[in-house]
């Protein structure tokens, strides 16, 4: 079984954040507490939790695999294969993860996630979506 797990883009601090806590018990007011990596500390080690507004953060999902370098795979992230010359973005379509290249979208067992490199992701490298996927 895989495990539930997210990563929250923090639009007003423009840091991409561990989430600690989501409370989904009303659609329109759900609060999330990601961790924020704290100024005075220069370590991943030192976060300081804060709530926030869903409208302020953007949610990453962890799709249940991991890249060739054993690197959790999250929607947004932007994975590279060796067969294909330009990057797959994953995201959720039709109920399930996807990947999409040029808006033309596939499911992930066809580009095999596990052979593929993380490039980037589409909140802090949004210059390797080169033209606006669908």
């Amino acid at each position: 079984m895989n495990k539930v797990k997210f990563l929250a883009w923090d639009k007003k601090q423009n840091q991409m954040c561990q989430v600690l806590i989501l409370d989904m018990v009303d659609g329109e007011n759900s609060l999330i507490q990601p961790l924020r990596p704290d100024p005075n500390y220069s370590t991943d080690f030192s976060m300081e939790p804060y709530w926030e507004s869903k409208e302020f953060l953007e949610l990453r999902q962890y799709i249940g695999l991991k890249s060739k370098h054993e690197v959790d795979i999250y929607e947004g992230d932007m994975v590279l294969h060796p067969a294909y010359p330009d990057p797959f973005t994953i995201k959720f379509i039709n109920a399930s993860f996807g990947a999409c290249e040029k808006g033309e979208n596939f499911i992930l067992d066809t580009i095999a996630p596990q052979i593929c490199e993380i490039i980037g992701n589409i909140y802090e490298d949004p210059e390797l979506l080169g033209e606006k996927e669908s």
